[in-house]
């Protein structure tokens, strides 16, 4: 079967698959921590603390959701310990860079919790759009070793000259 995608031009099918693995965990994470955020105060539970927590519980749940998303649809690989791995490397970087955002829009630029998690999601999302690219994608890390090796090649024939 082919997919809808398949039709669009090489070098833009994997940014539109991205936008729609993207904007649907978007949407199921921060449904999440909406919802948690209006639930766990009826709980009895209120503050900084369920605030992190809700939004810690929304980002591992939909990191189930991103993680399959991303490996069978976006970069139409099969899932395996080498882009797990730099898959959940990713997402720790992209956990404390969004806390560190939700931080920011609530006590910084004094934002709601609800406008604060919206922000961070939504930043943080273009970051891994770039961040994922390069763990799904193996030619794209040897072209990158590639440049590299070239680079400090050239540094070394300029130092010789």
């Amino acid at each position: 079967m082919k997919l809808p995608t398949s039709y669009l031009p090489p070098e833009t099918r994997s940014v539109v698959r991205f936008l729609i693995i993207g904007n649907l965990g978007t949407c199921i994470q921060y449904g999440l921590y909406y919802g948690f955020i209006k639930l766990f105060p009826h709980m009895g539970w209120e503050g900084d603390l369920m605030v992190s927590f809700s939004f810690t519980l929304a980002y591992l749940l939909e990191i189930i959701y991103n993680y399959l998303g991303t490996s069978y649809y976006t970069f139409q690989s099969k899932p395996n310990l080498k882009n797990a791995g730099g898959f959940a490397l990713a997402r720790v970087f992209n956990y404390f860079l969004q806390m560190g955002l939700l931080a920011l829009g609530i006590q910084v630029l004094n934002m709601s919790d609800a406008w604060g998690g919206a922000f961070a999601i939504l930043v943080a999302g273009v970051v891994n759009f770039f961040i994922m690219r390069v763990v799904f994608r193996e030619e794209k890390i040897r072209k990158i070793k590639a440049w590299f090796a070239r680079f400090c090649h050239k540094d070394d024939e300029d130092l010789s000259r």
